[in-house]
């Protein structure tokens, strides 16, 4: 006799592979176009369906009504223009004066992205961040460009005052933006300057 946990987890799988069959046939699909209007269209053959999700954003012939391409995620240009901020090629032998506290930078930024089973062997959550502060000249623009360097990670300069905005919600929104790009790219420091 059965078990009716099994037959039910059977019954289950048989059901998800039947919708995976279905939206394997499916040939067509809604798009919001950028003046309004929903269309019901149809996909090249060359694209691979299983990308098309909810929210993905695709480039789309309106003479024929067929998406042609996908398209990345849209970008804020005072994001993007964070994003091309190059670290340089500094190394920590090139601070002079800070070994201590580029050894606890080490530590708590390094440490987690290169070994982070060390972390989860102990069973401690990693740090996501870190808090420099000091009087201007101390070096910290210089630390994180240095973390960056020694990473090869994207590096994300963010000047407060740029943030700032006179319209409710223009600040949140772009906080939201920058955020979602360091997550699309990476690993990724973000530098918050004043």
């Amino acid at each position: 006799m059965a078990d009716p946990r099994d037959k039910a987890l059977q019954d289950y799988r048989k059901k998800l592979l039947e919708h995976k069959e279905i939206d394997g046939r499916l040939k067509e699909f809604i798009v919001k176009a950028t003046n309004g209007p929903r269309y019901v269209v149809g996909c090249r053959r060359q694209l691979d369906k299983s990308k098309l999700k909810p929210g993905t954003r695709v480039a789309l012939d309106m003479t024929t009504l067929t998406i042609m391409r996908y398209l990345p995620r849209e970008v804020d240009p005072l994001v993007y223009n964070m994003s091309h901020e190059d670290p340089g090629n500094v190394s920590y032998s090139e601070i002079g004066g800070l070994s201590e506290q580029i050894r606890e930078l080490r530590e708590v930024i390094e440490l987690p992205l290169t070994n982070p089973e060390l972390f989860q062997r102990v069973g401690i959550i990693p740090p996501k961040g870190c808090l420099l502060y000091g009087p201007p000249g101390t070096g910290k623009t210089l630390l994180a460009r240095a973390v960056a360097s020694q990473l090869d990670c994207n590096f994300l300069k963010v000047v407060s005052s740029s943030i700032v905005d006179k319209y409710i919600g223009e600040s949140a929104r772009l906080i939201r933006e920058m955020f979602n790009y360091a997550r699309d790219h990476q690993p990724c420091i973000i530098f918050m300057d004043e």
